[in-house]
């Protein structure tokens, strides 16, 4: 029926979506913990790229060429804020070892971030379209159910 709790199928996006949600979650506190938010946030920013980007293989949408270029464009200035915190003076090598290896974990776990909660967004809306149910009631079950 129209029910949130759905079929088979509905059921594995909910639990998909949830997880998304938990990891995105999880992924954004250790990305912060890690180093800079500076550059956690500098990396969440590009989130809606890697939506549409997922939303190719889940949702079955298409890649234009404006969302590619865009794509080049954050990725460029991801690294050029990631290599603007890098000093590099003799007496601070350790120091900027140290923190290079920080800030790529940082990096790292901010784009795996991103992947979570962009997939969740793509699973919400699959569920969405499955379950006929209102997108608040959607996006609330999915949220509750990474949560569980």
């Amino acid at each position: 029926g129209g029910g949130i709790g759905g079929g088979g199928t509905a059921q594995a996006a909910w639990f998909t979506g949830g997880a998304c949600y938990f990891y995105g979650q999880l992924l954004t506190v250790v990305a912060i913990a890690g180093a800079s938010p500076m550059i956690v946030f500098v990396v969440k920013a590009v989130e809606p790229l890697s939506t549409a980007l997922l939303a190719i293989p889940i949702l079955g949408q298409r890649l234009n060429l404006a969302l590619f270029a865009g794509l080049i464009l954050a990725c460029a200035g991801i690294i050029t804020t990631y290599l603007g915190g890098h000093n590099s003076d003799e007496a601070t090598v350790g120091l900027a070892r140290s923190y290079s290896s920080s800030a790529s974990l940082t990096v790292l776990s901010a784009l795996l971030a991103n992947l979570g909660f962009s997939g969740r967004a793509c699973m919400v809306k699959q569920a969405y379209s499955r379950s006929g149910s209102s997108p608040l009631a959607t996006l609330t079950t999915l949220s509750l159910t990474g949560t569980i």
